[in-house]
């Protein structure tokens, strides 16, 4: 069986489309993606195809003005599962980001995809950062009235890398989430997320930051998604946070929503009741590899 590894084309927009169409019931995102990654000139779609039929892509997508590098997107076709296709792109896609002089590979997945995690693992990846995760969906549950008296502050990158250098209780990890991606907590990171998003701050009665929030939506298909990414220091901040949140999704018109969250926010969500079971012990998960050496 001749294997081949070539970049994928437009032209083979329907072939992505035939290998995704029974992934997540149909509703894979990668099919709407794919045309986007052709495009994008930090994108790099790549196939794998034996006797001419695409067995596995996925896309190597250079973070901008970064040694860093993402596997996004990576699909096996579902009647060829459990052959090696994916270990063999993924390995493909290692040696291509070591020739581009790419430092650091990266690759988000969720806990409960357990051969995604393992494929991973056993290529050298680590978990470099796990947060709790859920998602509601439209009509949302009831919630308080967020407090009157606070004002969450939006700040720019900048102030906020100032915040985290101070508080970095606030956010004990080195990256941030948004949209299923994580980026680092170093300035330039920072102001990648700012791009893309408002960052939201509670500051206590004594100046420090004790809440930050910030979130991001994505349409496809004419259904709204909004995602959110939580950290507090403080209970009751938390559940200000979570309120307003809630208040605003009632608003927003959004189908689902999701939520991404810090450790203590993790810890915290059960206790609000809107946690679906199904979510209680999830995690989503950012995978590194180093590729120097």
């Amino acid at each position: 069986m001749p294997e081949q590894f070539r970049n994928l084309q437009l032209s083979d927009e329907r072939s992505v489309r035939e290998l995704c169409k029974d992934i997540w019931e149909g509703n894979d995102y990668v099919p709407d993606r794919f045309s986007s990654w052709i495009r994008e000139d930090n994108s790099n779609p790549i196939g794998l195809f034996i006797d001419g039929e695409l067995v596995a892509l996925g896309n190597l997508a250079a973070a901008p003005d970064s040694p860093v590098a993402w596997i996004k997107g990576l699909r096996v076709n579902t009647s060829r599962q459990h052959e090696g296709h994916g270990t063999k792109l993924v390995e493909h896609m290692i040696n291509l980001a070591k020739k581009r002089g790419i430092k650091k590979l990266r690759y988000a997945t969720g806990s409960r995809n357990e051969h995604s995690v393992h494929l991973a693992k056993n290529l050298g990846f680590s978990v470099a950062n796990s947060i709790g995760y859920f998602r509601l969906s439209n009509p949302y549950p009831q919630h308080p009235t967020p407090s009157p008296v606070t004002v969450p502050l939006a700040v720019d990158s900048e102030r906020l890398h100032e915040v985290l250098s101070s508080t970095p209780e606030l956010v004990e990890s080195g990256t941030l989430p948004l949209l299923w991606e994580f980026e680092d907590k170093e300035l330039e990171g920072l102001a990648r997320l700012g791009n893309r998003t408002e960052f939201k701050l509670i500051v206590g009665d004594e100046g420090n930051a004790k809440g930050l929030f910030y979130g991001a939506s994505v349409e496809r298909n004419g259904s709204k998604t909004v995602t959110y990414s939580v950290f507090a220091t403080d209970r009751g901040v938390f559940i200000d946070i979570m309120a307003r949140i809630l208040e605003e999704l009632d608003n927003s018109g959004a189908d689902r929503a999701a939520f991404f969250l810090g450790p203590r926010a993790t810890e915290w969500a059960p206790s609000l009741l809107i946690v679906p079971d199904d979510y209680l012990d999830r995690r989503y998960l950012l995978l590194e590899r180093g590729l120097e050496g």
